[in-house]
């Protein structure tokens, strides 16, 4: 499985749900400012609420 650099919304503490991917691995290289700007804006045009993190992400 591929593991890149990835912001997204983590699982809530205790529940078997999964996060919530924001970014692709093309946005991988992208600084974490530029990286959380493409979160947020593909957050809000979701509705996808919660703390967004950036870290590895694995498919």
């Amino acid at each position: 499985m591929p593991t890149y650099r990835a912001a997204y919304v983590p699982p809530e503490v205790g529940s078997n749900g999964v996060g919530v991917l924001l970014t692709t691995q093309e946005h991988s290289t992208l600084t974490d400012d530029e990286l959380m700007a493409v979160a947020r804006q593909v957050a809000a045009a979701n509705d996808v609420e919660g703390e967004i993190v950036i870290g590895e992400w694995r498919e």
